[in-house]
């Protein structure tokens, strides 16, 4: 939808490939999911699932309405599937690394003010797979809760 107005979900994605991407040895950390990984460690973020709640209408006295969402927030690290000890060397430091610099970050500054809340950081260690890519690595489940204004267009007359 192009010339629409980038929403706090996908505002924070982008802050999260941003931070992400800086970390050592990095080598593809794209701001979409691309339809195949050439390049490894690659580094993926994309929306999983979350759910959005009412919590002030128009007819309220701040006359601004707002929601919140609860947002879970897919973050993947891939290394190359080639030897199992080899990859598992090379993916093992990425599990530390995400989640300091994701926590470090919230405690600065809620990436940017987006976030009102830190739910939960889940995390495993896995065989993956992207593409035609069979890969090995860590799979980051980031929950968050983002509140926002609702924001009407302006009527057409």
């Amino acid at each position: 939808l192009t010339g629409m107005p980038s929403t706090p979900l996908e505002q924070l994605k982008q802050l999260l490939v941003e931070e992400l991407s800086t970390l050592p040895g990095i080598r593809h950390a794209p701001d979409k999911p691309t339809e195949q990984l050439n390049d490894f460690p690659a580094l993926i973020v994309y929306s999983d699932s979350g759910t959005y709640k009412l919590e002030t209408h128009s007819g309220s006295p701040r006359r601004q309405g707002t929601f919140t969402g609860q947002h879970i927030i897919r973050i993947e690290l891939h290394v190359e599937r080639r030897n199992l000890q080899d990859d598992v060397a090379r993916a093992d430091p990425y599990g530390d690394l995400i989640a300091t610099a994701l926590i470090e970050r919230f405690a600065e500054d809620c990436f940017d003010h987006l976030v009102t809340r830190l739910v939960e950081l889940r995390y495993n260690f896995r065989a993956l797979d992207w593409g035609d890519s069979e890969t090995t690595g860590w799979r980051f489940q980031l929950e968050v809760v983002i509140n926002e204004e609702i924001v009407r267009g302006t009527p057409s007359s």
